[in-house]
């Protein structure tokens, strides 16, 4: 499509190297290391999507927030000034 080889066709060159522009793992080479999961590294060091969340967390958990300080009381007037601005 649009004259672009398609990403099978590219998939293949990413077991060797990968390119090296903005890839920090090249530091400053043409061309970085293989990409994930074709390193040489083992499937452990792959990872996996669900691996990044932690299901165990406990439900009733609820964070500390910090206190906000309201400095003006909405009153009737004011929210009309602020709806008028905003609905310009």
């Amino acid at each position: 499509m649009f004259g672009l080889p398609t990403l099978a066709s590219l998939n293949h060159q990413f077991d060797a190297q990968t390119p090296g522009v903005n890839n920090d793992a090249a530091k400053g080479a043409a061309f970085g290391p293989p990409a994930p999961p074709r390193d040489g590294l083992s499937s452990a060091a792959t990872g996996n999507l669900p691996d990044t969340f932690n299901f165990a967390q406990n439900p009733a958990y609820t964070p500390t927030l910090p206190r906000v300080a309201v400095t003006e009381p909405l009153t009737e007037a004011r929210k009309a000034q602020i709806l008028s601005a905003v609905l310009r």
